[in-house]
């Protein structure tokens, strides 16, 4: 399967313990600058740690807490090594 032809998702609709790459962002250019700022750019891999809210997500060894409606607003894909 080419990149561009794996099934895309909302962050929140991750599983625990999957690993899923950033596609995108939706949402205001606040809401943009802020994920930039703290890595989450199209291309990252993140590790979904706990699903519940604030979800916790694993990036480059630091944990995150995202809320709901962040993590509604990031369009992830399965993250195929």
């Amino acid at each position: 399967m080419r990149r561009n032809d794996r099934p895309r998702d909302r962050l929140d609709g991750a599983t625990a313990s999957s690993r899923v790459r950033v596609v995108g962002v939706t949402g205001s250019g606040g809401l943009l600058h802020r994920l930039a700022a703290i890595g989450l750019v199209p291309g990252t891999v993140v590790t979904v740690v706990r699903r519940r809210f604030p979800m916790l997500i694993s990036l480059g060894g630091a944990s995150l807490a995202i809320d709901r409606h962040t993590a509604r607003s990031i369009v992830v894909e399965a993250a195929v090594e």
